[in-house]
């Protein structure tokens, strides 16, 4: 069968056979349709969270209401509670008075920790304990952090997880013991660097029997409960998911691509010490993270329910299971709709790729020596093929750029997102049907099924060489195709049936498994993933694109309506995505306002940054702004709106200077630094050039820097105490070079003077304040002398 047959001009190629009726050409092109939108449909329903069982169902079974009624007892009344404020004592207390009520006997871990961002502070981690039938063997740690950010009161993140795994310690509890102790680690400090995970594996006895770890965390406060990172020995353990969760949803990819991402959880410490295991976290309306959004009403019963059953199932068979020696290598997985996950040792990935890849070239090469298919069909089918994705990639920068500049894509996350994703859809389909158009003449029904899995055959084998955690989405849909072309290529008479089942079964595969790698993108990334869902969907319609290419010359009217409707659909919804408001008030843009005090000048500026980077109109009549965003401080990540405020009369830190030792161009200060005004958190920064070698904060050594983060802050150092003690904070650091050092003394709290009132009622319905939230800022420029000197700076 030849596409060309309708078009007289253009010669049937050699083997070519009668096109198919226009009736079954029609029917055949709405199946195609049909599978793809059922595919899309099926992946949308799949990846919801289950239903929250109800607080009546057995003690032994775990319930998400439960869970709810203990999480609306933790942060029902909305308070945020960073680390060591007087919040997170409060919920600290409630903490412990719920495991004191389950049976358990709770302590309080006090301890000082520091993180390679520069923080360092004291954390108090609540720890309890199910002895397990073994004594003195191997543990398992079930961990979630309490503390929230300043600026919301974190009921999903980590609320959910903590009452998620208070619920867990009951339901254990009332089972007995297992064969390992597990570990219940509610831990203080990780919104301000992970430090209460780090003074559990670096002080707390307990810490050496752990061997595998279980942590739950959130990026926003509905949608599944993705297992998004493992140890690295996770083949075992990938076996052991698979078989302990009823709703699994998981990907190598996630795995992978966490992996260079700069994000941080809890169980980024644990790895290091050795803890093999998993990490939880759900990542449904993220643009609600870290805002006063995060709260017990928006908090998703059927996330905490599907946290119950990854964290449960996983612990009970980590606690049952041989931990001594867990067996070494890593695996390649997904999940199928939820439901299934599969499973290969990694060094596997590239035979599977091969055999599904030499199978459908012995399959090509069949349908060549039986002039079904001839070599110049193959190479335009592939030139069609490429074509497709590339004109979708092309259209869909354009289509995000025009976006951008009609300011309808300000941020990471917008209120209105099924606007823009139909239209990036929209633009996928279009790219597909008129890059068809040019090249469907001239190649056929095997020129295009056989340049189609060409390009994904090499994706298979490529991936699985190169990164073979990527690799599944290619080589289970190459093994999938490679198994259906055997009946066509092998029979005489090139059964319709036999052909059509080619196309369809691992095209419907392949947009399965597609789809559900990239479903949560958008969640992950934001508007970033929007051109890329277009190119991954164009990457699935090339596989349909032998049913799409005879619809085009055996029903030409219906195929044409169907471009100019996807061409009308990408223009229809591009404008709707312009004309809709970016934001709302359940996806704000993110906006928090600071008053800065150069304590050294006695000027002071408001500050405004939002993520939009665009200042609300109301606030220009409250202030002067300027026009453009500028760089506060040297070492500000991004620029702000600023305004001339007026001056409050506030304290600056300061840093006295206890010793120094001096032997050459090194010295070594030992000094106190001190918020005089009493504000929580306190830092000291040192410039580029300052010769900053170590830093030492109440005794502890503080990690050095990695490039990452030196990159964010403009090369400076930076040295913060998120829980300043009121007597200040001991500190000796050593310096190296012939000059003074530059440094600048910093203190925040998470307020505003009485004049801020105007700019907080100017704040739009559509924003919030987001992470540390609306702050007052303190700073003085300091020299640290080339000689010892004795003096309060």
């Amino acid at each position: 069968m030849t596409c060309s047959a309708a078009h007289p001009s253009i010669a049937l190629p050699l083997g070519a056979s009668v096109p198919l009726k226009s009736r079954a050409t029609e029917q055949t092109f709405v199946l195609a349709l049909a599978l793809i939108a059922f595919a899309a449909l099926l992946t949308s329903v799949a990846y919801q969270p289950p239903a929250s069982k109800p607080s009546d169902i057995a003690l032994t079974q775990f319930s998400g209401m439960r869970a709810q009624t203990l999480l609306g007892e933790l942060v029902g009344d909305g308070v945020p509670h960073p680390g060591g404020s007087i919040a997170a004592a409060t919920v600290r207390q409630r903490l412990v008075a719920i495991l004191t009520r389950f049976g358990y006997q709770p302590t309080v871990q006090s301890g000082f920790a520091c993180d390679e961002w520069g923080a360092c502070a004291s954390v108090q981690n609540v720890l309890a304990r199910l002895d397990g039938a073994e004594t003195g063997g191997p543990a398992i740690l079930l961990a979630s952090h309490y503390d929230s950010v300043p600026a919301g009161p974190g009921a999903s993140d980590d609320g959910a997880g903590v009452a998620t795994n208070l619920e867990v310690a009951r339901v254990l509890k009332s089972r007995g013991a297992s064969r390992h102790s597990i570990i219940f680690l509610f831990d203080e400090g990780e919104e301000q660097g992970l430090l209460g995970a780090h003074a559990f594996v670096e002080a707390h006895p307990w810490a050496k029997e752990v061997r595998a770890a279980v942590n739950v965390e959130a990026r926003g406060t509905s949608g599944p409960s993705l297992m998004f990172e493992t140890g690295s020995a996770n083949n075992w353990l990938i076996q052991m998911y698979a078989r302990a969760v009823p709703h699994p949803m998981t990907s190598s990819i996630y795995y992978a691509v966490y992996k260079l991402l700069p994000n941080d959880t809890d169980f980024s410490v644990f790895h290091p010490f050795g803890y093999e295991g998993f990490n939880f976290a759900n990542i449904g309306d993220v643009a609600r993270y870290h805002t006063p959004l995060d709260n017990f009403e928006n908090a998703d019963p059927r996330t905490i329910q599907h946290h119950g059953e990854n964290v449960l199932g996983t612990v009970v068979a980590l606690a049952n299971a041989p931990l001594d020696n867990p067996p070494a290598g890593e695996a390649v997985f997904f999940d199928v709709l939820g439901r299934w996950v599969i499973h290969w040792p990694q060094p596997w990935t590239l035979g599977i790729a091969l055999a599904g890849a030499l199978l459908l070239m012995a399959e090509f090469a069949l349908l060549i020596v039986s002039k079904r298919l001839v070599v110049r069909e193959f190479w335009w089918g592939a030139a069609f093929c490429f074509g497709t994705v590339i004109a979708t990639a092309a259209f869909s920068v354009l289509v995000f750029r025009m976006l951008k500049l009609a300011n309808a894509l300000p941020g990471d996350w917008i209120a209105h997102p099924a606007a823009a994703e139909a239209a990036f859809a929209s633009v996928a389909f279009a790219a597909m049907a008129f890059t068809l158009r040019w090249v469907g003449p001239r190649t056929g029904f095997w020129g295009m099924w056989t340049g189609a899995w060409f390009w994904w055959l090499l994706g298979a084998v490529g991936l699985a060489w190169a990164e073979p955690s990527y690799s599944y989405i290619f080589a289970a849909s190459v093994m999938i195709a490679g198994l259906a072309g055997v009946p066509p290529a092998l029979a005489k008479d090139g059964s319709s049936l036999w052909r059509l089942a080619a196309v369809l079964v691992p095209a419907t595969a392949g947009a399965i498994v597609g789809f559900g790698c990239v479903w949560n993108l958008y969640a992950a990334v934001g508007v970033l993933a929007l051109p890329a869902l277009a190119v991954v969907l164009a990457m699935v319609l090339i596989l349909f694109a032998p049913v799409f290419c005879e619809a085009d010359q055996g029903a030409p009217a219906l195929f044409g309506g169907f471009l100019s409707a996807c061409i009308g659909a990408a223009l229809i919804f591009t404008i709707g995505a312009v004309l809709l408001p970016a934001y709302s008030a359940s996806t704000p843009d993110r906006l928090n306002i600071s008053y800065a005090l150069d304590a050294d000048s006695g000027k002071a500026q408001w500050l405004v940054d939002a993520e939009s980077e665009q200042l609300p109109a109301a606030f220009r009549q409250v202030m002067p702004f300027n026009a453009t965003p500028e760089k506060a401080f040297p070492w500000s990540a991004l620029p702000s709106f600023m305004a001339n405020a007026g001056h409050v009369d506030l304290a600056a830190p300061t840093l006295r200077i206890v010793d120094m030792a001096v032997s050459g161009p090194k010295r070594t200060v030992r000094a106190r630094l001190k918020s005089e005004r009493g504000a929580p958190d306190a830092s000291i920064l040192f410039s580029p050039l300052s010769g900053i070698k170590e830093m030492q904060m109440n005794g502890h050594t503080v990690p050095k820097a990695p490039p990452r983060v030196l990159q964010w802050l403009n090369g400076w150092h930076a040295y913060d105490c998120p829980v300043m003690p009121s007597e200040g904070m001991e500190i000796q650091f050593t310096v190296e070079g012939d000059k003074p050092a530059d440094v600048y003394v910093v203190d925040e709290s998470y307020d505003l003077p009485a004049a801020g009132e105007s700019l907080r009622k100017a704040r739009p319905g559509y924003a919030v304040a987001s992470q540390d939230g609306d702050e007052t800022i303190v700073y003085r420029r300091l020299k640290i002398p080339m000689e010892a000197v004795s003096a309060t700076h």
